[in-house]
């Protein structure tokens, strides 16, 4: 059985911010969040640079509508978000990854 993706699972995440200020996918921003952290990355800053740097790669499979988010956008992301949404989809996906169990449980 073939695991969920992780873009799937992220789309998943409640989105803390109000309509008018989004100009980029919650699920952008969390994937590449994910991917930086991964990489070493330890500021939002640094990730704003790891976007620029991998943007090519980023673009095969983020839609990146608003462009590269910036350091500020992170930071005002993951000051709203609820960590526990961000958990719980990707447990979701590493359970499926492990053929529905979800780590932990």
């Amino acid at each position: 059985m073939a695991g969920k993706r992780l873009m799937e699972c992220l789309e998943s995440v409640e989105d803390p911010r109000i309509n008018r200020t989004k100009a980029h996918r919650l699920s952008d921003i969390l994937a590449i969040a994910f991917c930086a952290t991964l990489s070493g990355v330890q500021s939002f800053s640094e990730m704003e640079d790891y976007a620029h740097d991998k943007i090519d790669w980023l673009k095969r499979f983020l839609r990146l509508e608003g462009g590269v988010p910036s350091h500020d956008t992170f930071g005002r992301v993951f000051a709203l978000l609820k960590p526990e949404s961000l958990q719980a989809a990707l447990l979701e996906w590493l359970g499926s990854l492990q053929g529905g169990a979800a780590p932990g449980g």
